[in-house]
């Protein structure tokens, strides 16, 4: 009965799955050129990436960047220096 019931289920997705693989099959190509400095900065260890990889690597560096400014504005205006009790009044 349970094999039966799941062949049945196979039987009315099959179309749905037969079109939903040749779309993923359809892959595009990405060519992006970075220096050498680039390419050593962000521990890329081979020429291709998944665009999951790519989209990873900049969301990273992007935070990085970010993080920086944040900590350059808090050196700026003090708030580095401030303690937990930093309300001095």
């Amino acid at each position: 009965m349970i094999s039966q019931t799941a062949t049945s289920c196979c039987l009315i997705f099959n179309p749905l799955f037969v079109y939903l693989n040749k779309y993923l099959r359809t892959m595009r190509t990405l060519n992006v050129s970075i220096s050498e400095i680039e390419y050593n900065k962000f521990g890329i260890k081979n020429d291709q990436l998944t665009f999951t990889d790519f989209i990873d690597l900049v969301s990273k560096e992007l935070t990085r960047q970010n993080l920086d400014k944040c900590i350059a504005l808090a050196d700026k205006y003090g708030l580095s220096q401030m303690n937990n009790g930093g309300n001095n009044q």
